[in-house]
């Protein structure tokens, strides 16, 4: 053998191995910025949508669970949402059937209205569209229903939900309504004769307890929340927190473009520098590697889910807020969402990057008459 023939194969195997070390290069790359680049669409669509998250207070049955809510803040004596520095109306919810009460002088209609709204401030803080968190609830349409021409009927709805008032209670209903002591009555339905003057007293009590309920009311600033809310300082750790999130949905929208232009390259690499398996074997990589672990993640995240939502919710919210368990269910239910969809996407990238590897490696085998040879 010749002194050319020996090195001829050092010559072939050199520029090879330079060129996948360019490409392994590439393709490290690719999955630094195509790993988050697969949830970047989901969690656009998806995790940083305010319509998801109204969809989810349906499905969760929110609207139909805020009298239970409004129970649970008399239970625990709060009254920030209802009625500011607390009324005689606060006393006799505490006192009555508070459900009836509540879908009575809250309907539904309204409830849902002021969450879908509650859900648009959030996100238009946490979606960079507004420089100051609010979350403002308005008051002035249940004002007017209590103060207006539908007064009388929502009295008589609420006096014909009462129970029917036992020998003692009408005893007491009469001399309260005689001394004039409206807030201390007897939450019973008194007998006929007297349902007029129930409707009235009520109706007269509603529109006197309308006038201690705001026409607007800031939740952000009354539950102190704990990030920037006007002026009011979070702690540092939540700042750089927020930062970090800031930065992430800056970038979000960009990683899967860097990852394909990326996936390109490393497609002109391989071939140009002929490396072993090919650009079909290297683009299958590209894809496989990313795929897969996000395919992971996704699993494991979506597993964790239950754990996850309650430290999130706590963290913004805090733990002791009445609402705190349906804001877990809720943002459950938009992780879920979220996961599969990730899950989906990483499924489909693995196996395309499968394909690619497998035709990638049955190219680059050499013919069956060479190997006999």
């Amino acid at each position: 053998m010749s002194v050319a023939e020996r090195s001829s194969p050092e010559i072939v195997e050199r520029p090879v191995r330079r060129g996948e070390g360019w490409v392994l290069l590439v393709i490290l790359g690719i999955f630094l910025t195509a790993l988050p680049g697969i949830f970047s669409f989901p969690a656009e669509r998806i995790l940083f949508n305010p319509q998801t998250y109204k969809q989810a207070l349906a499905d969760e049955g929110a609207y139909q669970q805020f009298p239970a809510l409004v129970g649970e803040m008399i239970a625990s004596g709060g009254n920030v949402f209802l009625f500011g520095s607390g009324s005689e109306l606060l006393q006799v919810l505490q006192r009555s059937n508070y459900e009836a009460l509540i879908q009575h002088i809250f309907p539904e209609d309204w409830v849902r209205a002021q969450a879908d709204a509650l859900v648009d401030q959030f996100w238009a803080y946490f979606n960079f569209q507004a420089s100051q968190f609010r979350l403002v609830v308005d008051f002035r349409p249940v004002k007017a229903r209590l103060q207006g021409e539908q007064a009388a009927q929502i009295s008589a709805e609420i006096v014909a939900g009462f129970p029917p008032c036992e020998q003692e209670e009408l005893f007491d209903w009469g001399l309260q309504a005689l001394q004039g002591q409206v807030d201390s009555l007897p939450l019973c339905r008194p007998p006929g004769q007297l349902v007029g003057a129930a409707n009235l007293l009520v109706e007269g009590f509603l529109k006197g307890g309308a006038t201690a309920i705001p026409n607007e009311l800031d939740l952000a600033t009354v539950l102190k929340l704990p990030v920037t809310l006007g002026g009011q300082t979070a702690s540092s750790a939540l700042n750089a927190y927020f930062d970090i999130y800031r930065f992430y949905r800056q970038v979000n929208l960009y990683f899967p473009l860097v990852a394909l232009g990326l996936l390109v390259v490393a497609g002109f690499l391989a071939h140009d520098l002929r490396t072993r398996q090919g650009a079909l074997y290297w683009l299958g990589v590209g894809l496989v590697l990313p795929g897969f672990t996000a395919l992971v993640m996704a699993v494991m995240l979506g597993i964790m889910g239950s754990q996850i939502a309650p430290l999130v919710i706590g963290q913004i919210f805090g733990a002791d807020v009445v609402v705190f368990n349906l804001l877990v269910k809720v943002l459950g239910n938009v992780l879920a969402r979220f996961m599969i969809v990730s899950a989906v996407i990483a499924i489909a990238v693995t196996l395309v990057g499968t394909a690619l590897v497998g035709m990638g490696l049955a190219r680059s085998r050499p013919p069956a008459d060479l190997k006999t040879a």
